[in-house]
């Protein structure tokens, strides 16, 4: 069977908007199961209050992991070269379209780095939205409704890692 990879990605930031610092990328490839995740620097006083209470910051893992933003979207870059096939990639997450899309087209030009993946992301929200109207749309919503141990909530590779089995359990019905 032919396949496009899929990377599912998770960004933790600094708070909802795009002034705000991305702190953590998180990615899982699917078929692969090869993970990514970096830790990103930044300086807190950027940071709304709110957000940093919610993604699992420790200034102490932070300084020993944490790494400049730069190197961080090159890594990941690469990460997401090594799973093309065909030189094609789709990235997928959790409202991806409407989220994290958004840091990352943001990052790839603030760094000059080439978008080397698919404009249009797979959104498991959007995908748990049509196949179960009504619901609460969260991560951890979608998570609890298929059954699915989640990890830590707002940790990126945690997240992305559910976002990905979100994925496999909505679409295992239609193979």
């Amino acid at each position: 069977m032919e396949y496009i990879p899929i990377v599912f990605v998770d960004l933790e930031t600094g708070g909802l908007a795009l002034e705000y610092p991305v702190i953590q990328i998180g990615a899982v490839a699917l078929p692969t199961g090869r993970v990514f995740e970096r830790k990103l620097r930044f300086n807190k006083d950027d940071c709304h209050p709110a957000a940093m209470a919610k993604n699992n910051y420790d200034p102490e893992i932070w300084a020993k992991e944490a790494v400049d933003p730069l190197d961080a979207w090159m890594d990941f870059s690469r990460f997401l070269d090594a799973h093309k096939k065909e030189d094609d990639i789709v990235l997928g997450g959790h409202n991806i379209h409407d989220f994290d899309m958004d840091f990352i087209n943001d990052a790839f030009t603030k760094h000059s780095i080439k978008s080397n993946y698919r404009r249009v992301p797979i959104d498991t929200m959007l995908m748990h939205y049509y196949q179960h109207p009504g619901e609460r749309k969260s991560l951890a919503s979608c998570c609890e409704r298929l059954e699915i141990v989640q990890g830590r909530a707002h940790d990126a590779l945690d997240d992305a890692k559910a976002s990905m089995l979100v994925y496999r359990k909505l679409t295992t019905r239609y193979q």
